[in-house]
């Protein structure tokens, strides 16, 4: 599947999930507990079962968000530098035929993936760095050996968020919301709170990255405009 399907039927499925996911419909399930479990939130249970997340989450999200677009921009004419960048911290990029396919087999999609254990970590292993070992680290996996500025954002965001520790890319729902039939099979009203909370924060995670990913290509597609007019006018100017 190409990345904007995909991305069009991931927004539609956000929305049902949202809808699904409300709290009167999980009274058993809201019980006088605090999650805090990750560094950057501190959600506590309140009055009327809502949801307090901090304003440190808030303040990371706006920062991760600047630092990528400034590299974005310094990067405009070499998008790929991006996975360049993370490559030097560990998560590599690899290029593999049939990509899609070939990850399909484990349930997983073309771009950034997290670490595996096991038998999908061992698989990746092979498809991607070629050794033995049923650990993988972090990695991004494509099909087309040129990216376009879009993918690459979309992807890079994500890995760069869960480089910084934002919640959302630990559990099994990281994962799960990455293939649409899983989530269609779901009984949501069978989730614990602490599951609710895992799906919304790698939903929420996922659609800040396509956020992100269509803000910035928009922004930068304008600058680059711009700079080609002033380049190429016809006074003589140069650049």
């Amino acid at each position: 599947m190409k990345i904007s399907e995909f991305f069009l039927k991931l927004v539609r499925k956000i929305f049902f999930i949202q809808n699904n996911l409300r709290e009167e419909n999980n009274p058993k399930k809201l019980s006088a507990l605090n999650y805090s479990k990750h560094p950057m939130t501190k959600n506590k249970i309140v009055a009327g079962a809502s949801i307090n997340f901090s304003l440190e989450l808030e303040k990371n999200k706006n920062t991760i968000k600047e630092e990528i677009k400034r590299l974005a921009k310094r990067y405009i004419e070499n998008p790929s530098a991006l996975l360049d960048i993370a490559a030097e911290k560990g998560a590599k990029t690899y290029f593999v035929k049939k990509a899609d396919i070939r990850l399909g087999i484990i349930k997983e999609q073309e771009g950034f993936i997290l670490p595996k254990k096991g038998i999908e970590g061992f698989y990746l292993n092979l498809i991607g760095p070629k050794k033995i070992s049923n650990k993988s680290k972090a990695m991004f996996i494509f099909e087309d050996k040129d990216p376009d500025i879009y993918t690459i954002l979309y992807n890079f965001y994500k890995w760069y968020s869960y480089e910084k520790g934002l919640p959302g890319f630990t559990g099994e729902y990281a994962d799960k919301i990455k293939n649409l039939d899983e989530l269609e099979k779901m009984n949501f009203d069978n989730l614990t709170y602490d599951e609710i909370i895992g799906l919304k924060q790698a939903i929420e995670r996922d659609k800040d990255a396509l956020d992100f990913a269509t803000t910035v290509v928009q922004e930068l597609k304008g600058a680059k405009n711009a700079y080609e007019v002033l380049k190429n006018n016809d006074n003589g100017a140069s650049i």
